[in-house]
């Protein structure tokens, strides 16, 4: 009697593990997905509470787009003046001779760098840690507050009745990076994203906010080049003067008419973590050391770590080569902050053009021919990335060797607008490996790896053109253009997944595919990666214990 029983519940089980499909879909879906389920419910509880709420009430990307825009805003009018009134107040000093004012200049710029890259590094992890405990909105409201406290004490110390010290300019000017600088900004604006939408959308709405960013950027310097033009009130002083406004303007929004997208429960998560000793300054670095896969695979690993170098690479070229190269325009075709406005704007707009009109179409048509797989590195990601950093090496080629008249300095900025795409993929595919929990910490990794190495190079760009402007000032140049060929090379190590659930597909194993691979996050943070026939043993093995279990009970009943 009980060897029948025993056969009857070991031949059931037996049986269930002879259908894999529903064994994995069972067990492994349901471990994998645990965490967005319950992140999915969190946004949908949020949505619900907000769903009354006027627009600037309730959690949208819009009102995200409209205090991105604000807070860019107020730092780029900034951006011309200041250096208009910083070449004035050397010149008084320095007799204006060109080389000697650009010379100090450099070293003035280059020591605000590293001290706001030591500020920016130090600051990017917490920030998003406070972002995770705290809320987002709050966090921008910080941010804008010490960013107009900073841009305020920079005026101060650039006027003309104020006395003539590089350490007091140098100060000022670091003030604003105790908000963690323009990357802990885009964590908080991609964290702001991870709780309002879905992983499948994450990328379009990523692209939505760089391009709102880039327009901001691009327009930005035009105004401020028509606010030095008006009569009467004009001058380098009243851009400065209206960045003041718009930062109150952005701090006010932030700090009383938005409302927190965060979840409450996850505050909290994020708070007794913190206070249960498991958070610290470094912890977002180790959210993007992805452990290995079930099976031992390191693929997840190297494939986030080869992202990274892409997105410090890229960073190094793009904004790092930003000073340096407004510099050089300066002195070679002799711009000032009228023209450096429009170079700026041209730049801006042409990124944020690639953005909203043709990126989408060619995402689209890129996703209805190889799928996208919100789980893994794909096809789109790779072309997306290789062929963003492919021209922005044909920009950098031309700049070096083709810079005698100033409009290879449009070519080059149209040059740089596919480029726009590079990072929002990067932050997207980089996310997709990451505990979904833990979004802002994550993002504050990848910004606290940026203030690093923005630490070093623009300081580093800065120092060797201030070497070279005496002689051949394009000769700085050369160092971006050695980066921008080692990520191109870089960029085909990259192995896109061809396998795998697509986008909005259940388990490809559910659909009798027996060649698929299934890849998601478990609840301990690792990686699932079987295929079938692996997912299969193992369900029988499990079954085998099971039944010897109950067969152990029954003999001792």
């Amino acid at each position: 009697m009980e060897n029948t029983v025993d056969q009857e519940e070991s031949s059931s089980l037996l049986g269930k593990a002879k259908q894999p499909a529903v064994i994995l879909t069972e067990s492994v879906c349901e471990t994998m997905d645990e965490d967005e389920m319950e992140d999915h419910r969190w946004r949908q509880e949020v949505h619900e509470l907000h769903k009354d709420t006027g627009f600037i009430g309730r959690p949208s990307l819009g009102i995200l787009s409209v205090l991105l825009a604000l807070m860019t805003l107020g730092e780029m009018l900034c951006w011309t003046p200041m250096i208009s009134l910083l070449m004035r107040k050397v010149c008084v000093s320095d007799n204006c001779d060109p080389v000697k004012v650009q010379e100090t200049m450099s070293s003035i710029s280059s020591s605000t760098m590293v001290l706001s890259g030591l500020l920016g590094m130090s600051l990017a992890g917490p920030w998003g840690q406070l972002s995770d405990r705290m809320g987002r909105v709050r966090v921008f409201g910080y941010m804008t507050l010490i960013r107009l406290v900073g841009h305020g004490l920079h005026l101060i110390s650039l006027s003309p009745w104020c006395f003539y010290s590089k350490t007091f300019i140098v100060c000022t000017g670091s003030v604003g990076s105790l908000s963690g600088g323009m990357f802990s900004l885009l964590a908080n604006t991609y964290s702001y994203i991870a709780d309002i939408t879905e992983p499948q959308h994450r990328t379009a709405a990523m692209g939505v906010l760089m391009s709102v960013l880039y327009a901001t950027m691009g327009l930005g310097p035009i105004f401020g080049s028509l606010l030095v033009k008006l009569p009467y009130i004009g001058g380098d002083n009243f851009p400065v003067y209206c960045a003041l406004s718009v930062d109150l303007i952005a701090a006010t929004l932030s700090l009383l008419a938005m409302h927190e997208p965060r979840h409450e429960q996850a505050r909290r998560n994020s708070c007794d973590s913190s206070a249960s000793g498991k958070s610290n300054a470094l912890g977002p670095l180790k959210q993007l050391w992805r452990p290995l896969t079930s099976t031992g695979s390191t693929e997840p690993r190297h494939t986030v770590v080869l992202l990274l170098m892409l997105d410090v690479i890229y960073l190094c070229i793009t904004a790092g080569l930003g000073p340096a190269t407004l510099l050089f325009a300066s002195y070679r075709y002799q711009w000032r902050s009228e023209q450096l406005g429009y170079f700026l704007s041209a730049t801006g707009m042409g990124r944020a053009c690639v953005l909203l009109l043709i990126a989408p179409h060619i995402l689209r048509l890129l996703r209805s021919r190889y799928g996208t797989r919100p789980k893994v590195l794909d096809k789109v990601d790779v072309l997306c990335i290789r062929f963003s950093l492919c021209t922005l090496l044909a920009g950098l080629a031309l700049l070096f060797y083709r810079n005698e008249h100033e409009s290879t300095m449009y070519v080059y900025a149209a040059l740089q607008a596919p480029t726009a795409l590079c990072s929002p993929t990067i932050q997207a595919t980089v996310i997709k490996y990451c505990k979904k929990t833990e979004t802002g910490q994550c993002f504050g990794g990848m910004a606290l790896l940026r203030s690093a190495v923005m630490l070093v190079f623009p300081a580093l760009l800065l120092r060797v053109y201030g070497w070279t402007v005496s002689t051949r000032p394009e000769l700085f140049l050369a160092v971006p253009l050695a980066c921008a060929s080692l990520a191109v090379l870089i960029s085909f190590f990259l192995q896109a997944r061809t396998t795998g659930p697509l986008d909005g597909q259940p388990s490809a194993l559910a659909n009798g595919q027996p060649d698929a691979l299934v890849y998601g996050p478990t609840n301990d943070g690792s990686l699932v990666s079987e295929t079938p026939s692996q997912t299969a043993e193992s369900a029988r093995d499990v079954a085998l214990a099971q039944a010897e279990t109950l067969r152990e009970n029954c003999a001792q009943a």
